[in-house]
């Protein structure tokens, strides 16, 4: 599941009273924590936080009350009482979000170990205090219970809630469905930290943690601002028949952007995937500059899965570049860490500019 959420999230590149339909979701801005992201809200009040959760493409909006006691939550959202002692993650970004925040050891339980790159819960699930449960759907009731969770986070907007969602609150696990896959702004997913932190207690750490990493974005885009020219770029990889790219107002669109790149997906709207055929890559790219993300860890690789490849500058020039080879940190880390990937852009597009720093998740193929 952890992959398969990995993908999502690329391209994209995600109750007692039950979700609320709105028309849209309320937000008062001049009381929000939130700047960035669209499919949450966060208001404190003086006896609690309210926290409003938005699935944009069915339109259903989820309401919490994160507080110390119950009288205080309102009549149309879910009692959460904060801080939470467990939780389990079922994607790799709640792993990044509560490690930032050092709240590794509130996590009891995840879908698959083996794809955890978190060592502090890697040394968990080998001494027995986190479990591997195996794939999201197929969780007995059971073993969720026997965890003794507060609350169960999933990746939501899938059109329906969480297996036995009303069964497993009656036992006193709450499923919260986390949209941070749906964000299309790199400072948007971030932002979904918050929510981490108001569950833990830790809002304030959260806070600060925000404001760094906003500023360093905010700077280096300034810095990209600064290059003279912007190389034409291409990103994606074959899955199947189809290249999958991250579309021009997606999450991936806006940080080649934000890098000072001529994205050749810049005009295609939306904030998910485009679509293109092999041999429409193979054409329109042939004199691209740079390709980013093709899902391999060698030249070598790229090659043998098609040979076509070999007329493409960037391939020639040996100009493409991706994160293959730590694709676990890459899952469960660079939400939390925008301005580090847009680091990386940068020094790849724009190595005149001189920024200081080794790279942090992109390596040249070879």
């Amino acid at each position: 599941m952890f992959r398969c959420l990995a993908i999502l999230f690329l391209i994209s590149v995600l109750a007692a009273c039950g979700p609320q339909k709105k028309g849209s979701q309320e937000k008062d801005d001049a009381n929000s924590q939130i700047n960035y992201a669209k499919c949450i809200d966060i208001h404190e009040t003086t006896s609690g936080t309210i926290v409003n959760l938005l699935e944009p493409d069915a339109n259903i909006q989820y309401r919490y009350f994160l507080g110390k006691n119950s009288q205080d939550c309102p009549k149309n959202a879910t009692f959460i009482q904060v801080p939470i002692k467990g939780i389990i993650a079922l994607s790799g970004t709640h792993v990044g979000m509560l490690s930032v925040l050092d709240e590794i050891g509130l996590i009891r339980g995840v879908p698959n170990g083996k794809y955890i790159y978190n060592k502090s819960l890697r040394k968990r699930l080998s001494q027995g205090k986190a479990k591997s449960l195996g794939t999201e759907s197929g969780i007995p009731v059971e073993s969720i219970i026997a965890l003794h969770a507060d609350v169960l986070m999933y990746s939501g907007g899938f059109g329906t809630g969480y297996p036995k969602e009303v069964q497993l609150q009656k036992l006193g696990t709450i499923c919260i469905p986390n949209f941070d896959w749906k964000e299309a702004h790199p400072l948007g997913k971030a932002e979904w930290l918050l929510f981490f932190g108001y569950l833990t207690g830790k809002e304030k750490q959260a806070k600060a943690y925000l404001s760094k990493v906003e500023k360093r974005y905010l700077d280096l885009c300034q810095s990209a601002k600064k290059a003279k020219a912007r190389p034409r770029v291409f990103s994606g990889n074959l899955i199947g028949d189809v290249w999958f790219a991250p579309a021009g107002e997606s999450f991936g669109g806006i940080l080649l952007h934000d890098a000072g790149a001529d994205y050749s997906g810049k005009k295609s709207k939306g904030t998910g995937s485009i679509e293109r055929s092999l041999q429409e890559v193979i054409s329109s790219e042939k004199n691209s500059e740079f390709w980013i993300d093709p899902g391999v860890t060698s030249l070598k690789d790229l090659v043998q899965r098609d040979q076509r490849y070999r007329y493409l500058s960037a391939v020639k020039n040996k100009k493409v570049f991706c994160y293959s080879h730590g694709m676990n940190r890459f899952w469960e880390m660079s939400i939390v860490e925008p301005d580090k990937i847009l680091f990386d852009f940068i020094r790849i597009f724009h190595p005149e500019l001189d920024l200081k720093g080794r790279m942090h998740y992109y390596k040249q193929l070879h």
